[in-house]
Parts: structure tokens; sequence; C-alpha cells
């Protein structure tokens, strides 16, 4: 994977859905591409997240993977799902407390208000990531 300070192709189309993306830090996988507006701020556990989004851009093209992440909570979701526990493996560790530790700040972090998931019961709560995220491992 590339990876480069800028913006991806269609950052303004993305921050009108998701103005939080603007924030510092935030990163975005565009086809082969990582794309840092802010400047890289990598562990390998973001890079195994962002590895996930570039392969399922892969499937079809990364114009349309997006236009449907962008315009379905429900596509968005799965797909943050898989490439949220793809960043948890890459964490792994075989202490108890340090797992159940990673496991919480994970599922948090997969319904960050970033994602703009409808409010519970219509799109996802805290219980359901984490038992979402101990299905897919």
């Amino acid at each position: 994977m590339k990876i480069v300070v800028d913006r991806p192709p269609n950052y303004d189309d993305i921050v009108k859905v998701f103005p939080r993306a603007a924030d510092k830090g935030v990163i975005f996988a565009y086809g082969d591409t990582v794309y840092c507006p802010s400047g890289p701020v990598f562990t390998p556990w973001l890079l195994a997240h962002e590895e996930v989004h570039s392969a399922q851009q892969s499937i079809d093209s990364p114009a349309v993977w997006w236009d449907e992440y962008l315009r379905d909570p429900k596509f968005r979701y799965e797909q943050e799902l898989h490439a949220h526990a793809a960043e948890l493996r890459a964490q792994a560790t075989f202490n108890r407390n340090e797992w159940f530790r990673a496991l919480h700040r994970t599922a948090h972090r997969l319904i960050a208000d970033l994602y703009q998931y409808p409010e519970p019961p219509e799109g996802p709560n805290f219980r359901q990531a984490l038992t979402d995220l101990q299905d897919v491992l």
C-alpha cells in the first residue's frame, strides 16, 4: 500500500457526509493508497484496518465502494466491522486483561460518531459492536 500525505480524491464528498472526517488524524483508504491529510499517524493495527478497506474496494472499484459507503449505514457498518476486527487481530495479545481492553476500545471506535450511524435501535450500540467483533474474529 502507498501512504501519502494528502486528501483522497473524494474528500469533499466524504466530509459532506462525515464532518468529523476533517478532524486531525483521520485517514482514508482509496484503492491501494492510504491518504493522511494531517500527516502519517500509523500503527500496525491501523495499517491492518486500512488494508481491509483496500481489499474491499478492489472487488468492484474504489469509487463504487465509496458511493455505497457514504450512502448506506448498514453497508458502512459491515465494512467497518471487518476492518476493525483486522485492527483488533493486529493487536493480538495473550494477556487476557489487555485483550479485553483492546476489544472494548475497538468496539467504541467501531460505533464512533465519525461514522454517522443511526441512533439505536436502528443503528449499532456498544453491546452489539462487542458481540459482532467477537463473531467475526
